[in-house]
C-alpha cells in the first residue's frame, strides 16, 4: 500500500487504523515514514502529524518526523545526503558511471 497506494487511500489507511499503530514503536514509526509519499496530498494534516509525532511521540518515530520536516525545508541537498539517499545517481555524479538499473 505506502509503495503504490494512492495518497487518498494511504492516508484513509493510516487514520482507520491509528488505534492499531499508535501503540507499536515499529508500526509508529512505518507510519510516519510513509508521510512523504502523501504530503502532498493533504499538507496541512501531514504537518499537523508530523509536529504531533515530534512534540510527543517516541524517540524513534519522533526522530523520523523531524527529518522529513528537515528534508521538507531545503532547497538543495548536499552531495553527500545526495549519495545517500541515491546512490546509484551519486556513482553516475561521482564517476561518470553509466549504470542500468533493472
Amino acid at each position: 500500500m505506502a509503495k503504490y497506494g494512492k495518497p487518498q487511500e494511504i492516508l484513509s489507511l493510516i487514520q482507520s487504523k491509528k488505534s492499531l499503530w499508535i501503540h507499536d514503536p515499529f508500526l509508529r514509526r512505518q507510519t510516519i515514514s510513509v508521510i512523504p509519499r502523501i504530503i502532498f496530498y493533504r499538507h496541512d494534516l501531514c504537518q499537523k502529524m508530523l509536529d504531533e509525532e515530534t512534540s510527543s511521540g517516541l524517540e524513534d518515530s519522533g526522530s523520523v518526523a523531524s527529518n522529513i520536516r528537515y528534508l521538507g525545508k531545503q532547497e538543495k541537498l548536499s552531495f553527500d545526503l545526495n549519495a545517500y539517499l541515491f546512490p546509484a545517481l551519486a556513482l553516475v555524479l561521482w564517476y561518470g558511471i553509466k549504470i542500468a538499473i533493472l
